[in-house]
Parts: structure tokens; C-alpha cells; sequence
């Protein structure tokens, strides 16, 4: 089950749908590819315990850490076998710094990935090196259709405000928050397969948060069925996160 997530962060990344290649093998899109798949939900283990992140078949990730307080944002620039490496960027949440005050660090990955299994390897940063550890969420592999995310949507978002958003059946999303914020955008289908979604959000009439934001989506059960829809959406520079219950 992806839990509530507090923080998300976009990264471009990587998917593949197996088979033979070489070193730096791309993508129809550029980008470089494994053998193994990446595409899935994927949660913490280990030291990693309460952290998600989700792989899109279209290459998107989002990640964070929500005991680290942390979002981070990368890319792959080399890709081999089950192995792929990048640059990344990590960002203290909102209202939080990193231990020398600062709230950006940026630095590169090396990351293994077994098909619906594990995605493991280390990060190295301006702090030194660290390790990450996630186990594939099965949650994935449930199938996504705009009939699921139809409805009217509500919940308290990071700063106390409820936002209520409404999705007709073409994915068309309307709403506004009780800081008065008013929202539009599309939900729309990555693969019908997944449990993912492209999610794109415009935000008007909210001060410094104006501006169009794209990320993802994916629903979940945390009473009923299906009941739970969380997006992460992301400019260069704001990152919105929130999870909405079916009303």
C-alpha cells in the first residue's frame, strides 16, 4: 500500500521493458535503459523505512523521505545491465534545513535494479556517502482507468487548507482550496496496466504558488477501495503533495 505521503519530489528516470542491451542503450525518448524493469511503487526497507517512490512507465519517478524530511530530484545519465547511474539534487521540506543550514545538496547515484524485486545502491553528496534499500509495491500492477479517478476529491493539505478538487470522467480536474487558491488541470492515462498517472495541475489566484505544476498520481485503499487519490506536482522551484479522499 504507498502510504499518505507528506513530501514528494519529480525525477526523471528511467523504464524498460527488458530484453538485451549494451552500455548507454536508449530509449525511442533518449533515455538511457536496463535490462532489468524500474517501473513500479517502491518502499523503503532497512534504514529506508518510510520512504516511497514511484516509477512511471513513461521514466518518471517521484521520491521522498518523510523521516529524512527530504525531496530528491535526478536524472540518469549512463545505464547498463541492471545497473544505472546519475546526478541528483535533494531538497529540505518545507520549514526544514540540512544539518549545515542549508536547504540543497546535490550529488550522483548508483542504483541496481531487479525486476519487481529491489532497487538498492548508494548516493554521494556534499554530507559523504549513503545507501538506499526499496522492495517493489505490488500496488503497482493495479490497472488504471479515468473512471477511477472521477469524482469529487477533498483533504487538508501541508499548510492547513482543505483543498477539494472535482475529475469529470475525460480526466478534466476543476477545484479550489480555503485559501481561496483555484485549480484546474488533466489527469490522464499512462498505461492502462499501472497504477499510475500523468497529473498536471494550473494554480491561480495563489500569490507565489501561481503557475502550471506536472507530476503524477496513483490511488490507493486506505478504507475502501480505490478511495484514495495522492499526486505529487512540480515546478522548478514548489513542490505541491497531497492526498484526497473519494467523497
Amino acid at each position: 500500500m504507498l502510504n499518505k505521503i507528506l513530501v514528494l519530489a519529480f525525477v526523471s528516470f528511467i523504464s524498460s521493458c527488458g530484453g538485451g542491451g549494451g552500455s548507454n542503450d536508449t530509449t525511442d525518448s533518449g533515455q538511457p535503459t536496463t535490462t532489468e524493469r524500474i517501473a513500479g511503487i517502491w518502499q523503503g526497507t532497512g534504514n529506508d523505512v518510510g520512504d516511497v517512490g514511484i516509477v512511471t512507465e513513461n521514466g518518471d519517478l517521484f521520491f521522498i523521505s518523510i523521516p529524512g524530511n527530504t525531496l530528491t530530484v535526478g536524472r540518469i545519465t549512463s545505464a547498463s545491465g541492471d545497473n544505472a547511474l546519475g546526478t541528483l539534487s535533494s531538497y529540505a521540506a518545507f520549514g526544514f534545513a540540512f544539518p549545515d543550514g542549508s536547504t540543497v545538496a546535490t550529488g550522483t547515484f548508483n542504483a541496481t535494479v531487479k525486476t519487481r524485486s529491489t532497487l538498492t545502491g548508494t548516493t554521494s553528496s556534499k554530507f559523504g556517502a549513503d545507501t538506499f534499500s526499496f522492495a517493489y509495491d505490488t500496488d503497482y500492477d493495479l490497472p488504471s482507468s479515468l473512471s477511477l479517478t472521477a469524482g469529487t476529491w477533498s483533504g487538508i493539505d501541508f499548510f492547513g487548507d482543505l483543498v477539494t478538487l472535482t475529475i469529470n470522467s475525460s480526466g478534466v480536474i476543476t477545484g479550489s482550496d480555503s485559501a481561496s487558491c483555484i485549480y484546474s488541470g488533466q489527469v490522464s492515462i499512462i498505461n492502462t496496466s499501472f497504477n499510475a498517472y500523468n497529473f498536471v495541475l494550473t494554480l491561480s489566484n495563489c500569490g507565489s504558488f501561481n503557475g502550471s505544476f506536472s507530476g503524477v498520481s496513483t490511488m490507493d485503499s486506505i478504507v475502501s477501495t480505490n478511495d484514495t487519490l495522492t499526486y505529487g506536482v512540480s515546478t522548478p522551484l514548489i513542490i505541491l503533495v497531497q492526498s484526497l479522499t473519494k467523497q
